[in-house]
């Protein structure tokens, strides 16, 4: 009797599990859409999310971002003056 019902709940816990892909900071960098998503999402759920490599890599794309500007070497409009 036991058997059976630890066959089903094993069975049902792997139908549930589904890995994130892990990005890294280059693939936030040059996807800031997804990298603001991700922030938010880890925002939304510090305890669970916070130490995940997504959450590291996707707040390391923001700062970079937010230094560096979009990657083209040139300085956002409204600093040059």
């Amino acid at each position: 009797m036991k058997k059976p019902f630890l066959l089903l709940a094993l069975a049902s816990s792997l139908l549930g599990c589904k890995e994130e892909e892990i990005h890294d900071v280059e693939y936030y960098y040059q996807n800031f859409d997804e990298c603001k998503k991700q922030v938010v999402k880890c925002q939304n759920h510090p305890r669970k999310l916070e130490d995940t490599p997504n959450c590291k890599n996707a707040k390391a794309a923001y700062h970079k971002r937010l230094i560096y500007g979009d990657g083209t070497g040139k300085m956002p409009t409204k600093w040059a003056e």
